[in-house]
């Protein structure tokens, strides 16, 4: 995703959403407390936060990916052209002013 609007979009809302990283830490903090309360099966913190770090990366890209979707066909309706459109537009005044 090349587009800064995009880009921006996306991140703001991961942001908003709270997944936009999840600190070792606090998945350290997270997972000592599931295996305090005997919510988690392993006993070893460690084996837990890695699973919650792999679920929150799994999480993150699905999130990522949706949202991705949704900005590009909002950006497609609203008609905001591609970088690709863009240049072709830019090279084709350049040739038109040359022209003059």
């Amino acid at each position: 995703m090349g587009n800064k609007l995009e880009e921006g979009l996306r991140k703001g809302l991961l942001a908003g959403l709270g997944l936009a990283v999840l600190t070792k830490e606090k998945a350290q903090q997270l997972a000592r407390e599931l295996v305090k309360k005997g919510e988690a099966s392993g006993e070893n913190v460690a084996e837990v936060t890695g699973e919650i770090l792999d679920k929150a990366r799994k999480g993150k890209k699905l999130v990522e990916s949706r949202i991705e979707e949704a900005i590009r066909n909002v950006i497609e309706k609203v008609g905001v052209p591609t970088r690709q459109e863009f240049e072709n537009l830019k090279k084709s005044i350049n040739e038109l002013k040359k022209k003059k």
